[in-house]
């Protein structure tokens, strides 16, 4: 977000953004004295439980997915395809960095 004290008056001539991950859409609201960029879509690689965020209630989920041999977008950590052990140290990762 930025904020201008002063207010908000017109707005970006052009808005663009590199490497935009597939599934993310993005859109400039522009307020009386703010400009904030909202994300939207895509998938939330470690939310094993589905809850919308990543936090250690989605360990059980993971290891169930895991172990029981399903397959869930946001549990296939690594992108690779599958569900496998090369998703764990990813998942970790994730996690810490919630």
């Amino acid at each position: 977000m930025i904020r201008a004290d002063g207010g908000v008056s017109g707005t970006f001539d052009d808005v663009s953004f590199d490497d935009v991950p597939d599934g993310l859409g993005y859109e400039i609201v522009y307020n009386a004295n703010t400009v904030e960029l909202v994300v939207s879509g895509g998938l939330l690689l470690g939310d094993a439980d589905l809850s919308g965020v990543v936090d250690f209630a989605d360990i059980p989920a993971f290891i169930q997915i895991l172990m029981g041999g399903t397959f869930l977008d946001e549990a296939d950590c690594d992108r690779d395809g599958d569900i496998d052990f090369d998703d764990i140290p990813v998942f970790i990762q994730i996690l810490l960095a919630a």
